[in-house]
Formats: structure tokens, sequence, C-alpha cells
């Protein structure tokens, strides 16, 4: 098995993984963003349930907007999520997570040319 180390400005592959680390913690960080703004929502909606500091009308019209504004987050999530299956690998350029049997968002190896995730040069050479 091959020891882990930490990729390197001249390594092969070292723009590819960059681009795909990068795009990877863009979608980590639509989901917290999503996580944060839901759990905000439901406090607020929460609070206003228990003291019912604004009369019922505005409460209703707070939750309508709240419900299309995490609606929308929610979509731009799960576009952001879904488009990591789609990030190139560094060796053949086809899909890291999705290959000819299916997807799979937790692959250790390039599921088209078997390349392992993170490797900062060709293991074949």
């Amino acid at each position: 098995m091959a020891t882990w180390r930490k990729l390197r400005r001249d390594d092969p592959y070292y723009k590819g993984w960059s681009e795909y680390r990068e795009a990877t913690r863009e979608a980590y960080r639509g989901m917290k963003r999503l996580g944060a703004f839901l759990g905000a929502a439901i406090v607020l909606l929460m609070l206003n349930e228990k003291f019912q500091p604004v009369p019922t009308a505005v409460a209703g019209l707070v939750a309508a907007v709240l419900s299309a504004l995490g609606s929308r987050m929610l979509g731009e999530a799960a576009a952001t999520s879904k488009d990591t299956l789609e990030l190139p690998c560094p060796r053949c350029g086809l899909p890291f997570l999705r290959g000819p049997a299916g997807e799979n968002g937790f692959a250790r190896r390039c599921l088209n040319c078997g390349l392992p995730k993170w490797a900062p040069r060709d293991p074949d050479t």
C-alpha cells in the first residue's frame, strides 16, 4: 500500500487535485450554510410560537419567506453536491466518482482508470 504524503506544487496531478479539493470544499460550505440557516429558522419559528412577539399574519409572511429562501438554499446545496460527482480525474479526465457501473461519492479510486484519490503522480509508472 502506498504511503500518504502532502501534495507538492511540482507533482503532476497537483493542479487537478487542487481544483477537486476546492470544489468539494465549496459543496461542504453550502451544506454547512444550509444547516445553519435551517437551525436559525427553526429557532426563530419556535420563539415566535412560544412568545408571539409579532401578529400571526406577520409570522405567516416570515414563515413563507423563510420557506422560499430555504428551498432555494436546499436546491443550491443539492446542485453543488451533485456537481462534485462530475469532477474530472487528473489522469483520465473522466468523472472521478462516476464510472460505467454507476456512481460512488465515497470512492477512493477513480471509477474509470483506478487512480487512487490524492495520488501525487501516476502509481503505474
